[in-house]
């Protein structure tokens, strides 16, 4: 069955949970491929001294690691959004694009 993948963005801290840049029991070349994601540059790179805030989870990960996920409005960020089902939309709060929990 196919799997819904959020591609997020944090700079408060490095994730380190499931589908993280480190996880080689996860990614796979095809999935890499799938998602546009240059895992291996980006080690490389986290290697030199790059902090690097955005990653990609899965659906089943953000639902079970996250009491509430707010996703706020950036321009920038719209060409990489990716729906989740599940996930809501926040009408009361005009920075909110949407809420999980």
């Amino acid at each position: 069955a196919p799997r819904n993948f959020a591609r997020l963005k944090c700079d408060l801290l490095s994730w380190s949970g499931p589908f993280c840049d480190a996880d080689e029991e996860r990614w796979t070349k095809d999935l890499d491929e799938e998602l546009g994601w240059k895992r291996r540059q980006r080690l490389r790179k986290v290697a030199g001294g790059a902090v690097l805030p955005d990653f990609w989870t899965d659906e089943a990960t953000l639902r079970t690691a996250f009491a509430e996920l707010l996703v706020w409005r950036s321009p920038l960020d719209f060409a990489h959004s990716h729906a989740v089902s599940g996930i809501t939309h926040v009408p009361d709060h005009s920075q909110a694009l949407l809420s999980v929990g």
